[in-house]
């Protein structure tokens, strides 16, 4: 199963056809803009078989798949009061849940996992945009800090997959995601994805550079 997920800086109805020669299996974008508020029926039809949250309509999180053989059945967890989470069963064999940690970004990652930490297993995969990073860290309540996810996801047994295929301890990430108004001086490690160790196979960045004519953010690919 291959998973995608981009931040896309709006207007995704404008540029999802970019994404999609990806051919993934699911798809997780965020700042894209609600199907149910715009009459484009192409955009409509991408989310057919999926699901999408968040406070503005043209600014959330969606979550979809164009695979006849994938089934997303959204999840009835708690902390629905957090706009930028959706939780998904993936044919009864996997829960996705689509991440897009907005101000105060890690302390609005830590909340939502007090909610939701009863229900986080090994078949959980959570991906996309943490807007966290541990070298931010000095500007957090230590409580509700990255670090202190990142220990909280370990008790849980997840991982990160990145720091965890390549080695590369956690603030100390090589390869970027996030450039800060577009600026390849100004890089930064926002995007991940959380699951069960050994559970990803594949992890990748799509680095090549003519996605920042498109966001701020380089999409992230998975496969199970």
């Amino acid at each position: 199963m291959k998973i995608v997920s981009w931040n896309c800086c709006e207007k995704f109805r404008e540029k999802y056809q970019f994404i999609l020669k990806q051919e993934a299996d699911i798809y997780v974008i965020q700042e894209c803009e609600n199907p149910a508020e715009y009459g484009d029926e192409k955009y409509k039809d991408l989310f057919k078989n999926g699901f999408w949250t968040g406070g503005i309509k043209y600014k959330g999180v969606g979550i979809f798949s164009l695979n006849p053989d994938i089934k997303l059945e959204r999840l009835d967890w708690p902390g629905q009061d957090k706009q930028f989470f959706i939780p998904v069963k993936v044919n009864d064999e996997l829960n996705v849940v689509a991440v897009w940690s907005c101000k105060p970004y890690c302390e609005m990652f830590f909340d939502y996992f007090q909610d939701v930490q009863n229900y986080l297993d090994s078949k959980v995969l959570m991906i996309g945009d943490f807007n966290s990073n541990l070298v931010l860290d000095e500007h957090h309540s230590s409580k509700k800090s990255w670090g202190t996810c990142v220990e909280l996801l370990n008790e849980k047994g997840l991982v990160d997959v990145y720091n965890d295929v390549t080695g590369e301890k956690e603030g100390k990430e090589k390869k970027p995601t996030f450039f800060l108004t577009r600026h390849l001086d100004k890089p930064f490690h926002f995007d991940r994805c959380v699951a069960a160790k050994g559970k990803v196979k594949k992890f990748d960045i799509l680095t090549n550079y003519q996605w920042l004519s498109r966001s701020d953010h380089l999409p992230i690919i998975v496969e199970l």
